[in-house]
Formats: C-alpha cells, structure tokens, sequence
C-alpha cells in the first residue's frame, strides 16, 4: 500500500527489466506511429505539437532522464535544455535517445539515489516515469495519425498508481483543481483499485492509498470511476475524448466527486 507524501515511491508495481521492456517496446511503437506520419500531423492532446514536435519533445526527455541516472543530480534545466536531433535525421536520433536511456539505466543499480520529483528518488524512478513517459506519448502519436491505442493492463494499472502517487501531489502547483470528496479508482480487468481524498490542509496535496484496500476504506468513497486500467490511465491524461468517458467508465455516486478527480491537470 502506498500513501502520498512529500517523498516519491521507491518503486512501482512492476521491475526493472519489466520497465526497460516497456520503455524499449513504447519507444519503437512511437518510433512506428511517426514513420507512418505525415510528420505535420497535429497531437489531440497538444494541438500546438505536431507529430515531429511530439517525437523531439519525447526524445530529449529521455536524454535528460538518462542523465539525471548517470549523474544523480537534476541537470540545471528542463527537458527542453537537452539539445534536441538539429540537422539529424528524427527517426535515427530518436532511437539512438531511448538506446541512451536504456544503456544508463542497464549500468545503474536501481536504488542508486538521484533526483526526482521528491525526495527518495532512486534510478528506479526513473524506469517507471520514462516507461509512463514513452507510454502517454505513444497513445498521442497513435491518436495524431488516427490510430485507435491500447494500453497493456500491467503497465496501465502501474501508470494510475504512478498518477495517484506522484503526479496529482505533483501537479497541486499547476491549477486549482483538486479532489472534493474521496473517489475510488477501480480497474475492471485487474484487482487493483485506488482512493483518492481531498488535501486535509488548506495547502496541501490530495491523499491517495492503494492498489490494495481493504473493503472499509473503499466504502468511504463517494464515488466509484470503474474502468480498465488503460481507460483509466488515458482518462488521468487527459487522453480520452470528453464524450467518451461516460461511455467507458461506470460511475457510481457523487458525480461532481468524480468529475474533479479526472479534471485534476496531471502534469510531469
């Protein structure tokens, strides 16, 4: 069981190999999705990238992971610092960026400490948010081109805990949007399901437990989101189509409970 705090979590649901597997088969699924392009096409999610931006962007965030990994230490800059392909070829030094990230994390051990977005980051950290990172950008490269994503059960059910663990305490500073009233999270393909609660100060950050809750704690929920794992996910994204979500999630109880969950902005 986790519960939110001001430090990250040691691990996720999943290991290290798991993660590396992920990132290396996200990375040629992205990598496949602007092959087939146009490169001009625009993201849904960030109408303001096309599919070459989307790739870049994806690309030098795994350059600046990898060296957060090497050296520990947050780099000085953004992911936007990172110099990204200039007169290379995208597709090449896309690839050669998640080669990068997998060759540091293979030559690093996993609880080596480094920065991260609170304090415990380890190079583990790193495996799961870069898994998540390629895996969200993968669906936006996939959508960007038409495509219909899905999201492997595994790694989307580790990618809620990721959001409800780090991302919503994280993304407090962001907007104004937060929880009201405790909502359970509950996938439908897996056994995992999640609480999510309201700040209990004024200034603080919603609380979150899970995968794994007793039947008490999810009976104080005001309201039940239940949905697979993937929609769930894409849904804590903001990667699902506002009129699809009453078509793929069942939601029981206090609606207005459940809508501020999902209009929590989750931002890396």
């Amino acid at each position: 069981m986790t519960r939110i705090a001001d430090s990250v979590p040691a691990h996720g649901a999943l290991d290290p190999p798991s993660y590396a597997a992920f990132i290396r088969a996200e990375g040629a699924r992205l990598l496949a999705a602007y092959e087939t392009g146009p490169d001009s096409a625009r993201v849904p999610a960030c109408p303001e990238w096309t599919l070459a931006d989307l790739v870049a962007h994806t690309g030098r965030v795994h350059r600046w992971a990898a060296e957060i990994v090497r050296t520990g230490d947050f780099p000085g800059g953004g992911s936007s610092t990172v110099p990204g392909p200039g007169d290379s070829e995208l597709g090449p030094w896309y690839a050669e960026s998640v080669g990068l990230l997998l060759d540091q994390l293979a030559v690093t051990d996993p609880a080596q400490p480094t920065w991260a977005f609170g304090d415990g980051g380890t190079a583990e950290f790193w495996s799961r948010r870069q898994a998540h990172e390629v895996c969200v950008h993968r669906v936006d490269a996939e959508l960007a081109i038409g495509g219909t994503p899905v999201v492997d059960p595994d790694l989307a059910a580790d990618g809620v805990g990721e959001v409800v663990e780090v991302m919503m305490p994280r993304s407090q500073r962001f907007g104004p949007h937060r929880p009201i009233a405790p909502v359970l999270l509950r996938c439908t393909d897996q056994s995992s399901r999640w609480l999510v609660s309201p700040p209990a100060e004024p200034d603080g950050v919603p609380a979150g437990i899970g995968p794994t809750l007793t039947d008490t704690e999810a009976a104080s929920a005001a309201a039940t989101i239940a949905g697979t794992a993937g929609d769930l996910l894409l849904a804590l994204w903001r990667r699902l189509p506002a009129g699809e979500l009453d078509r793929r999630f069942a939601v029981d109880g206090d609606q207005a409970a459940a809508r501020a969950v999902l209009d929590v902005r989750v931002v890396p």
